[in-house]
């Protein structure tokens, strides 16, 4: 999150930075209020500048004007969450127990010093990170043709976010020694970055504190976080090796709503970014621009500020603060060509410069602001997003003030205006986008095997064998024949191709085929299979069955006949499922979101009525909170997700 300090920071640029100079002047500007700003340290930052007269030089320039703005956040709460991590690995666990996530949240809710890098920094410190990376720019053959400015900001930075500072290019580059072999003997920048991403390992996920970035000697002692700690960790080891790399972002996703990164690493033979996922998406120059994720804007981490974006916001009032970030490049163009989209703007919206109009994604139940808008009479106009996804002008504070749109491929505009006159029936099953992750849970299930038996060692029958991914959280299993007996097993063989085995939720034993009135199971075997497989009881839980595994044995502790079997595969729980109230909106114009009803569920999914050519939106009134806008089109729920690569007739 970005903090009142960055106001201050906008106006300070705007003051006595942004003007139509070249770039040199842009630098000695920063540079110049960089000195000022270091107060008693200027004569470290001075000595930095007076140490190079070579072609080092401008490198110089740019670390200095890099610490402008920079701080460290730490403390002792820092300190301790560190300790805290490095307890995980120990005993092969990557999430807190009940007693650490306490005390990581009491660390994390301690208060944090903030240290002005330009006021503290030393003329060592970036001396040996200045000769460090001018080393491998000079010594690695994929760099030779790497241009000066992508260099300073993809080799010389000597930090990435408010991680305190530390000395982390040796230790990296002692940490992958074994590589500098193979690396001294590899001609292109992507197969360095594979090599590399290959000895790494993965970052082990864990996103229960909220902090500021991770030091780079922590990442390396106890990998751990979320995808910013991913990239941060990816960054410190591919720059120590000379691999030029960087972060790109988006600030909203138009799926879930989150912020998400990844890397980049720039390829020598084509001179093009290649994004990478450490976990996913491994570096290769066959690399595409999609990981089964929309990203509306994306904007790349800068190491010093990006003084012609800020500009663009230098006459609006109240601009977003994430968008105030100085450290953000668009770089939308590169993933998408660069677009534009003139999109009308209701006469009361009173739009002007002071009064800015915004791209919005749909995000926390509203359209939330990812870039400005330029304006011209009645209209807004959009540059560089990524086509096919439901976008709406909006003002800083959120509210629309014009039709949602989608720009297509071809760079044609439709906007989404309902037809008030012409009702179509809709029959939804989502509430919110069917991610990534909800598929990869729902394809390895297949290969399941749901059998029922007389005793608990059998003779086994099978009453269900998953062959596809199932369409939806609740499989149902009606068997055609009785059980067999009071017994069921449910087991992966190897067409089981999850990642972490067949990821399943529940299994439910039932008198009616809705999965409501549900009869009592329990755990058959030993003491350690009761505690292992007891989670596929419990809602709030997951069972992962991979193919060695003998299976789970259940055993129906009821006489009850058992009119269907439910298999849930782990899921988001945001399918529409029996007996909870749900409300269908459309977005009407001016007079915004309308409902077109409310009514209870009596299955797997829920029929409206709704105007043609609306933007919807279906919420659950008896639970939940995530909730996603779609379209219906030809006879089909279309999330943003489905909308990439469709061609359809708007």
């Amino acid at each position: 999150m970005l903090h009142s300090r960055y106001i201050k920071i906008i106006a300070s640029i705007i003051a006595g930075i942004i003007s139509a100079c070249n770039h040199i002047d842009d630098i000695n500007n920063v540079i110049e209020q960089t000195l000022i700003q270091a107060g008693d340290n200027a004569g470290e930052l001075q000595a930095v500048l007076d140490r190079y007269e070579d072609e080092r030089r401008e490198l110089a320039e740019y670390a200095v004007a890099a610490t402008w703005g920079r701080v460290a956040r730490t403390g002792p709460g820092m300190d301790s969450i560190e300790a805290l991590y490095r307890e995980l690995p120990g005993i092969y666990k990557w999430e807190f127990d009940s007693v650490q996530l306490a005390r990581g949240r009491h660390y994390a809710s301690m208060p944090l010093s903030v240290t002005k890098d330009a006021a503290t920094v030393t003329a060592d410190y970036l001396a040996d990170n200045i000769d460090d990376a001018w080393r491998l720019w000079e010594g690695r053959q994929w760099n030779r043709e790497l241009p000066q400015d992508l260099m300073c900001e993809m080799l010389l930075p000597y930090r990435v976010g408010d991680e305190p500072l530390t000395r982390w290019r040796k230790p990296y580059r002692e940490w992958l020694a074994e590589l500098e072999d193979t690396l001294a003997r590899c001609g292109n920048s992507v197969e360095a970055a594979r090599i590399i991403v290959d000895r790494m390992g993965l970052c082990h996920y864990n996103d229960r504190l909220s902090t500021p970035h991770r030091s780079a000697l922590g990442l390396l002692e106890a990998p751990i976080g979320y995808c910013r700690e991913d990239c941060d960790r990816v960054l410190y080891a591919m720059r120590s090796m000379g691999v030029p790399v960087a972060v790109d972002r988006m600030l909203l996703s138009p799926d879930n709503g989150g912020a998400h990164q990844w890397n980049v690493v720039w390829d020598n033979m084509d001179r093009r970014m290649r994004m990478f996922d450490n976990e996913n998406y491994p570096p290769t120059r066959d690399s595409l621009y999609y990981d089964r994720r929309r990203k509306g804007k994306i904007y790349r981490s800068t190491f010093a500020p990006d003084l012609d974006r800020l500009a663009r916001y230098r006459k609006a009032v109240g601009v977003p603060p994430m968008l105030l970030n100085p450290w953000l490049k668009d770089v939308t163009a590169e993933y998408f060509g660069h677009n534009r989209a003139e999109v009308a703007i209701w006469p009361r919206a009173k739009a002007s410069e002071e009064n800015a109009v915004y791209l919005g994604v749909f995000a926390g139940q509203r359209f939330q602001p990812v870039d400005i808008a330029s304006l011209k009479g009645d209209r807004a106009v959009f540059t560089d997003m990524e086509p096919n996804l439901i976008y709406a002008p909006v003002m800083a504070d959120g509210k629309i003030c014009g039709y949602p749109f989608m720009l297509r491929h071809d760079g044609s505009l439709h906007s989404f205006v309902p037809d008030k006159g012409s009702y179509e029936k809709v029959t939804l099953t989502r509430k919110f986008t069917p991610g990534y992750h909800q598929k990869s849970r729902f394809s390895s299930v297949v290969g399941v095997h749901v059998q029922s038996a007389p005793t608990a060692r059998g003779p086994w029958t099978d009453l269900d064998v998953i062959d596809t991914p199932p369409a939806h959280s609740y499989r149902r299993i009606n068997p055609d024949n009785p059980l067999t007996g009071r017994y069921l097993r449910v087991y992966a063989d190897t067409m089981c191709k999850g990642k972490y085995g067949a990821e399943i939720s529940m299994l439910l034993a039932c008198r009616d085929t809705l999965g409501l009135d549900r009869l009592p199971l329990s755990v058959v075997g030993d003491d350690a299979a009761r505690e292992r497989y007891t989670r596929i009881l419990q809602p709030d839980y997951s069972l992962e069955l991979k193919p060695q595994d003998e299976g789970c044995i259940l055993h129906i502790d009821s006489p009850d006949d058992v009119a269907a079997l439910f298999l849930l595969p782990h899921n988001d729980d945001n399918f529409v499922v029996p007996a909870q109230e749900y409300e269908l909106l459309y977005f009407a114009g001016p007079e915004g979101w309308k409902s077109a009803g409310r009514r209870m569920s009596t299955g797997f999914s829920i029929d409206f009525e709704a105007p043609k050519g609306a933007v919807l939106w279906l919420r659950n009134l008896t639970k939940g909170r995530e909730e996603q806008i779609f379209v219906w089109r030809d006879g089909r729920q279309l999330f943003n997700i489905d909308l990439y690569d469709l061609n359809l007739t708007f």
